[in-house]
């Protein structure tokens, strides 16, 4: 009698194999989500702590987020406004395009010294809770229809 997992070695290897690539890739590709607007509120999570893990020293004075957006092909990267106190701002764009939008955290000490953390993007899976890229895609209008009466 023959021995059937011998004979059948290199096939079960390779599904196997192509089931593992296939879960592999599976984790490593993430959907884009897009918001078809031009004006949008987002908001995001405040850090817990400084960038080497320690606390936030008391004596800071209130942490603010200063809104970015870029253009989905990655230039354009503006500042939106002064930095706000709360963790959320209205995105809005009066120019068709696509879109990405980011946010750092302004420390800021009592001796007037500050400084920004680095941006946090919607189109880096590693800065999003959900682990998808986020965009916002602002279309512009046909112009008012003319009724022929």
């Amino acid at each position: 009698m023959k021995n059937i997992w011998k004979d059948h070695w290199d096939m079960i290897t390779g599904m196997i194999l192509l089931i593992i690539a296939f879960a592999m890739l599976g984790h490593a590709h993430s959907a884009t989500i897009w918001d078809t607007t031009n004006s949008i509120p987002k908001t995001w999570i405040p850090p817990t702590s400084l960038s080497d893990g320690s606390n936030i020293p008391t004596t800071d004075l209130p942490m603010k987020f200063q809104p970015y957006y870029k253009n989905a092909d990655g230039t354009g990267i503006t500042k939106m406004g002064n930095p706000v106190l709360t963790p959320n701002a209205t995105f809005t764009f009066t120019k068709e395009g696509e879109y990405f939008w980011g946010v750092t955290a302004v420390r800021a000490t009592l001796a007037g010294l500050s400084i920004e953390s680095t941006i946090s993007w919607s189109d880096n899976t590693a800065d999003t809770f959900d682990g998808n890229i986020h965009g916002i895609r602002y279309l512009l209008p046909y112009e008012k229809v003319k009724l022929n009466p």
